[in-house]
């Protein structure tokens, strides 16, 4: 029984329930193809290509398949880049997926900048690193639409308040401690 080398007591039963459903060989072991299908039972439209990018990212112990334990962690990850449960509005996610150009399910340096000027903030290569490592939440390096999303909402607080004040403002978009 594949549990990613112990460790999967702390798994709920519906994630249990929800791996075994979609583990079709009963191997104890996601392949890329059952977490294709895995990944659109959970609302996320991803193609073969990402769903292989999506099991290399989780896959800790590089078998090339994703244990229970393993699995969690992308449940618990794919839960918190919805907010929690909380529905990302679809026009952000759609701006998202436009500046994924890797197709990854994340947002690089590279690819935020763009996205930054974009939602009318000009910004260095530099201030856009800062502004990725504050807004960067699970600390990966990389923006998910979560993440994303709640930087689209500080920015549109900070460019409203910026506004009722007549001024263009600093480029401090209202994250981390500075």
């Amino acid at each position: 029984e594949g549990d990613g080398g112990g460790g999967n007591s702390s798994v709920g039963d519906d994630v249990r329930k929800a791996f075994a459903l979609f583990d079709k060989d009963g191997s104890g072991g996601l392949s890329s193809r059952e977490l294709s299908g895995a990944l659109s039972k959970l609302g996320v439209d991803a193609s073969t290509k990402e769903a292989i990018a999506v099991l290399r990212r989780f896959d800790a112990d590089g078998d090339g398949v994703l244990t229970l334990v393993e699995f969690d962690q992308l449940v618990a990850a794919l839960l918190k880049s919805q907010g929690g449960g909380k529905q990302v509005r679809a026009e952000v996610r759609r701006a998202f997926e436009l500046f994924d150009a890797d197709g990854s399910g994340s947002l690089s340096v590279d690819e935020l900048h763009p996205a930054l000027q974009k939602l009318g903030l000009e910004c260095s290569a530099a201030e856009t690193a800062r502004i990725l490592r504050e807004v960067d939440s699970s600390n990966d390096g990389v923006l998910d639409v979560g993440e994303f999303a709640e930087l689209v909402e500080r920015v549109e607080r900070f460019q409203g308040k910026s506004a009722a004040a007549g001024g263009k403002g600093e480029m401090d978009v209202g994250v981390g401690g500075g």
